[in-house]
């Protein structure tokens, strides 16, 4: 998507606001947070009575994120399980592949996308319309709700129990990286 849409133009005005916006106020909660040891709302009310309502945008911000964002992160889920597939779903290898767009358009993993996991379109490869009946997906709610599961247990102790997801959470990505690393050099053509 980036090469179809001019190449990184999108790069420079992205490092401004982390650098000018993001940065900043990442840093500005956090030691507030630390100075206070308290949450959003009751850091900008101890700074000034009438600051809770910047405490509670903060909050609500985080979960227009949150919602969003748990749905994106539910599909990776379903690419995580269908990845353990030999073959892969939308591998050439697969044989039982049915092409149901036209392969000049479409390629196997945007099929496999569109239809399978998100649904869509239709199984004719057509986007559904306003009035049509949508098709429910399964997989997207079963990992919607594995998601949701992971966030509610993650905060379900407050910050005792955050020790422990950052033993998970720094570790295993890490570990990712690495194996992709070593798979990825002994692919043809690594060198």
């Amino acid at each position: 998507m980036t090469y179809k849409y001019d190449g990184a133009n999108f790069f420079p005005p992205y490092l401004v606001c982390l650098f000018f916006m993001g940065i900043p106020l990442l840093l500005m909660e956090l030691s507030l947070g630390q100075k206070f040891q308290k949450g959003d709302i009751a850091v900008f009310r101890g700074i000034y009575p009438r600051f809770a309502g910047i405490g509670l945008a903060s909050v609500y911000s985080s979960y227009i994120i949150c919602f969003y964002y748990n749905v994106i992160i539910a599909w990776s889920l379903i690419y995580i399980v269908a990845g353990f597939y030999n073959p892969l779903p939308w591998s050439v290898h697969n044989e039982d592949w049915v092409w149901k767009c036209d392969p000049e358009k479409v390629t196997r993993a945007e099929q496999y996308f569109m239809i399978d996991t998100i649904r869509y379109y239709d199984d004719n490869c057509k986007p559904y319309e306003d009035g049509d009946p949508s098709q429910f997906s399964w997989r997207a709610l079963l990992a919607t709700f594995v998601t949701w599961a992971a966030c509610f247990l993650g905060i379900a102790k407050g910050v005792q129990g955050s020790s422990y997801i950052v033993w998970c959470s720094v570790p295993v990505p890490l570990l990712f990286i690495v194996v992709m690393i070593i798979n990825n050099s002994t692919l043809e053509g690594a060198g």
